[in-house]
C-alpha cells in the first residue's frame, strides 16, 4: 500500500484521508478536492479494511475522513467497529442503503457517486461549519438545563374501555390520523394516547424521539433504512409503518444531526 503524502503537523491546514478501492474514483475526488480547498492535504487512498485499521490506530489526527463503503475486501464498517474514526466522516459511495448506518459511525454526510461538485463543496461547508461552532452564553445554559431536564418515561394509552400505562420506549412511533393521535407499539397495536402531537414533543426525550414531520413522532430504534431523495431530502422507513416517510429538505438536515449526536 502507498500513502500519498503524510499527515501534516500544520494545525491549520485541514488533513483528509480518502478511502476508496477505485483508482478512477479516488483521483476524481481528490482532483474535486484540490480545487475546492488548495491547501487541503490529502493522505490515501486505503483500499482495504485491513488497511484502514492499521492507519487509524497509528495515526488519529485527521480533520476529515472521505469513506466509500464496499472495499476489496469487506464493507468500511467492519474496519470503524474496530477503530472509530475520531473525527466527521464523509461517506462516497454508489449505493443509498447504508445511510442509516453511515449517519451512526460518525457519517456528517452521504454523497451518491458519481459525486457531483457542489454537492462536495456543501459537505465540506457543513464539516467546517460544525467544527467551528462554539457553545457561549444562553446556549450554554440551553445546553446544562436540557441534561438536567426529566422527560416522560411512561404513556397512558386507550385498550378498549381502559388506560393501560406503557413505557414510552416500547412505542415505535407516535401517529396522527383522523384528528386523533396514536401510538404503534413493538407488538403491532395502534392504540389512542391522550396527547396531541405538539404535547409529545414538547414532553419525549429529544435523545430518543424525532419529530418528522406533522404527522410523525418516531422512536430512533424504529428507523430501520434511510435512503437519499430527491433535492437532498430522505426518505426513511419505520418499523411496523408500511409506508415510507418523506423528510423535508429542513427535517432532512436535523435528522442527520441528530441521528449524528
Amino acid at each position: 500500500m502507498v500513502l500519498r503524502g503524510e499527515p501534516s503537523h500544520n494545525p491549520s491546514i485541514m488533513k483528509a484521508l480518502i478511502i476508496e478501492d477505485e483508482e478512477i474514483s479516488f483521483r476524481r475526488l481528490r482532483r474535486m478536492l484540490r480545487d475546492l480547498r488548495p491547501d487541503m492535504e490529502i493522505d490515501g487512498p486505503l483500499t482495504t479494511t485491513s488497511e484502514v485499521i492499521s492507519r487509524l490506530s497509528e495515526y488519529s489526527g485527521y480533520d476529515i475522513i472521505f469513506s466509500d463503503i464496499r472495499l476489496r475486501d469487506h464493507d468500511v464498517f467492519e474496519a470503524f467497529q474496530a477503530v472509530m474514526p475520531e473525527c466527521m466522516v464523509i461517506f462516497t459511495t454508489a449505493y443509498d442503503e447504508y445511510a442509516l448506518k453511515a449517519f451512526k459511525n460518525n457519517g456528517v454526510e452521504y454523497l451518491l457517486k458519481p459525486i457531483e461538485k457542489e454537492s462536495l463543496s456543501a459537505a465540506l461547508m457543513k464539516v467546517e461549519s460544525i467544527a467551528g461552532r462554539k457553545v457561549f452564553g444562553k446556549d450554554k445554559l440551553d445546553m446544562v438545563v436540557g441534561e438536567l431536564r426529566t422527560y416522560r418515561e411512561r404513556i397512558l394509552i386507550w385498550k378498549g374501555d381502559e388506560l393501560i400505562p406503557v413505557n414510552v420506549k416500547d412505542i415505535l412511533y407516535f401517529y396522527f390520523d383522523q384528528r386523533r393521535v396514536y401510538a404503534k407499539s413493538a407488538d403491532g397495536d395502534a392504540s389512542a394516547v391522550q396527547f396531541t402531537m405538539s404535547e409529545l414533543g414538547n414532553e419525549l426525550d429529544p435523545r430518543m424521539f424525532f419529530r418528522i414531520n406533522r404527522q410523525y413522532i418516531a422512536n430512533i430504534d424504529s428507523i430501520t433504512r434511510i435512503n437519499l431523495f430527491f433535492n437532498s431530502r430522505l426518505k426513511i422507513r419505520l418499523k411496523g409503518c408500511d409506508q415510507p416517510l418523506t423528510l423535508s429538505k429542513e427535517k432532512s438536515v436535523e435528522l442527520r444531526e441528530w441521528l449524528d449526536r
